[in-house]
């Protein structure tokens, strides 16, 4: 069992931190992966070193995919780990504060509850047989009591669940995780194979050796994730059809996600009026909540069907969504101007491209509307790059290049059994809102959306 004094002291910064570490390494090798695995494309000769530096190339290229679908995996699964260290935070605090206004009650630094001596007369009959104040404010005392500890258990009791989760889950993502590297090829192969990266790992190695060889880490057990294609086949010109994506997949309920079968017992009254409750309520912020409001809306509808996402509104609204899709964006022109480089090009290529889905989360500092629709969710992106080689005569000395580019986005609208939210001053725990779905009375969906077309040059 987690202490009470260890406890008081969790913080989900360092796991926020965490996570965007993981993501900016997963970034990185994927594109270093990227630039390997277009390496191995341009390779056009034949003969017996050729192809052993070809298939050392393919070696250490799957080796990196496996290593960025653990990352991905990691990465997802401390952003997880730090949402459920800020709900411990917070019944701790809550803990806390329940002792502040209750001075009868102290709690102590182990979590001992203990009662106050209390001023006045002893605790006996008033006139009549009747229970004198004292009596009734040492009742009142240690039903407070009472309250707290079982705060305080619940509290300890959480944080012992996510700690052993988080443990627990670390062993498949190491079953998982690619192998160590092996001593290494001979000096003649090492000088066929490109070193790029190792050369983008080497940093973050001791990062990596660190979350593979321990450490409590929540491994993300809701699937859909699908590497992107990166650049497509080149075509001669300015323009070519943007590819599309490949459709974000939910891999299904699992214990830590989801509220299982729909409609799975009866309803009840209580279903029926907090059902009402929730549809008058998603009514009433409709115009101050537009997204959160339609999507409870939806799940109340009890369709189960798809729903789409404003992904344009997503991109005014929100600090991070627009700039990681221009960087993802402007990480593929660049390759598709090297690639142009590579090819010898001497008009314009349109290259079509594609970036994998990858987590990102509305937080309740950034949009209130769209943590309440949305939290965590997928993005990437597609679009074509344009590449125009030097034309000094038309005072164009460099490399030139546009782009046009979608973002996608996708989510499970679901709920999670131990988590709360609090809007204004109601707090709605999951597991009323997973009963509604039980009871057939709501349902789960999938959300999809795509924004309207963005450009840039450089």
């Amino acid at each position: 069992m987690v202490a009470w004094s260890d406890v008081c002291l969790w913080d989900a910064g360092v796991l926020e931190e965490a996570f965007y570490d993981l993501r900016s390494l997963t970034r990185k090798v994927d594109q270093a992966l990227g630039d390997a695995q277009s390496a191995e494309r341009q390779v056009l000769s034949e003969g017996q070193g050729v192809e052993a530096a070809r298939g050392a190339l393919r070696e250490c290229n799957d080796s990196c995919a496996d290593l960025v679908e653990a990352l991905r995996s990691l990465a997802r699964g401390v952003d997880e780990a730090a949402q459920g260290v800020a709900e411990v935070r917070r019944r701790v605090l809550a803990c806390q504060d329940y002792a502040a206004s209750h001075p009868l009650v102290p709690l102590c630094p182990d979590g001992a509850v203990t009662l106050s001596p209390q001023d006045g007369t002893a605790a006996g009959p008033g006139p009549g047989g009747l229970p004198g104040r004292a009596a009734l404010e040492a009742a009142q005392a240690a039903a407070q009591a009472q309250e707290l500890a079982l705060m305080v258990r619940d509290t300890t009791a959480y944080a012992d669940q996510v700690d052993n989760d988080l443990t627990n889950a670390l062993t498949s993502i190491t079953a998982a995780a690619p192998p160590p590297p092996s001593p290494g090829p001979s000096a003649s192969d090492q000088d066929r194979v490109p070193d790029t990266i190792d050369a983008m790992i080497g940093p973050w190695r001791p990062l990596i050796d660190a979350l593979f060889g321990g450490g409590p880490m929540k491994a993300y057990r809701r699937g859909g994730w699908l590497r992107g294609t990166g650049l497509g086949k080149p075509v001669p010109g300015e323009h070519a059809d943007m590819p599309g994506v490949t459709p974000w997949d939910y891999q299904g309920d699992s214990e830590y996600e989801g509220s299982g079968p729909h409609a799975q017992r009866p309803y009840t009254q209580d279903d029926l009026m907090f059902h009402q409750e929730l549809r008058t309520g998603a009514s009433t912020i409709y115009f101050i909540m537009p997204d959160a409001a339609r999507n409870m809306l939806h799940y109340l509808d009890n369709t189960g069907t798809p729903q789409g996402v404003n992904v344009d509104r997503m991109l005014t609204d929100l600090p991070d969504l627009p700039v990681d899709a221009k960087n993802a964006a402007e990480k593929m022109a660049a390759d598709a101007v090297e690639a142009a480089k590579t090819s010898g090009a001497t008009g314009p290529v349109t290259y079509p491209f594609t970036t994998p889905w990858e987590p990102e989360y509305a937080s309740q500092s950034g949009s209130m509307n769209w943590f309440l629709a949305l939290g965590g969710y997928q993005a990437c992106t597609d679009g074509t790059v344009t590449v125009y080689p030097p034309d000094p005569a038309n005072g164009r000395p460099d490399w030139t290049y546009k782009y046009n580019y979608r973002v996608h986005v996708a989510d499970r609208y679901n709920w999670d059994e131990g988590k709360t939210t609090k809007v204004g001053n109601m707090k709605i725990d999951d597991s009323q809102m997973q009963a509604l779905h039980q009871a057939g009375l709501a349902q789960e969906y999938d959300l999809v959306g795509m924004s309207s077309v963005m450009s840039g040059e450089g």
